[in-house]
This record gives C-alpha cells, structure tokens and sequence, in this order.
C-alpha cells in the first residue's frame, strides 16, 4: 500500500524493479503482469538488435536476476570447459534471453541453446547431446519465470 498515492503497488524485481498499481492488491498484481509481458515483448526486440552489436551488458540490466541465473547455470554445467572467471558465460546468456520467448517447448529452447553455442565456439561446441542437462534447467527456470508471471 502506498500512502502517498493511495494505491496498491507490485514490483517485479527480477526484471529491473517493473512496477504498476491498482486499486486492490489483485488489480495491481494483474497490471503488473500485463506490464511485464508487454515489457519482456518490447525489450526483448531491443536487445535482439543491441545483441547483434554484443551488448551483453543491456540484456544483463533488463533481465537482472533471471540473466544471473542463466550465468550460474552455464558456468555449472560448463559446456565448452572455459569456466574460470564467473561471468565467462555472460555473453552467451545475452544472446540467449531475448530468443527464449519464441521457445514453445523444451525442444524448441535445447536447439536453441545448441545454435547458440555453435554460432559463439564452432567446432570447439561438441555434440548436442552434452547440452541436455543444461537446456533441461534452462527450462525449468524458464518455465518458473513465466508461471510467476501469469
């Protein structure tokens, strides 16, 4: 409840503090749905053209918290064998965000996150196969994203 404005206010944190306001708590938590959808909608063709031009720092910013834990997953499960340094991964996370919305299903996301690494390492990629476990907790997080905002 905000005092000043005499409404109900949400906040959506993981997306760099998204908020909207209602009336009633269940207004203000619908507004802010419908505003993190449209935001995600028209970010993420922003970033797909600031991608382009490897601005990995942007796509960080507007995620935050999901592009942290898309990092933590790769530098995990270390597909290519470079995780050294934390944010080795980051630039791989950047490109691979703003294509998750047009993922439907786990298929959809594993080729993705496959082309994704082919395109950034080539030959060093290796098979498909060694990226199931990754696409596997890819999609449950995204999956977890999006239930949360529904």
């Amino acid at each position: 409840w905000d005092e000043v404005a005499r409404v109900y206010s949400a906040t959506c944190t993981v997306l760099g503090n998204v908020s909207s306001f209602g009336a009633t708590k269940e207004e203000a938590l619908l507004n802010l749905k419908q505003a993190v959808k449209l935001n995600l909608h028209e970010l993420d063709k922003y970033l797909q053209e600031l991608d382009k031009l490897g601005n990995t720092k942007a796509v960080k910013q507007v995620y935050g918290k999901l592009f942290e834990k898309f990092s933590q997953l790769i530098f995990k499960h270390d597909p290519i064998g470079i995780s050294f340094i934390k944010d080795e991964y980051d630039p791989e996370v950047g490109t691979i965000l703003p294509r998750l919305k047009d993922c439907k299903n786990f298929e959809d996301l594993y080729s993705m996150i496959y082309e994704e690494f082919v395109e950034w390492f080539g030959d060093d990629t290796g098979n498909k196969e060694k990226y199931a476990p990754l696409a596997e907790e890819f999609w449950k997080t995204w999956e977890e994203f999006n239930a949360s905002i529904q």
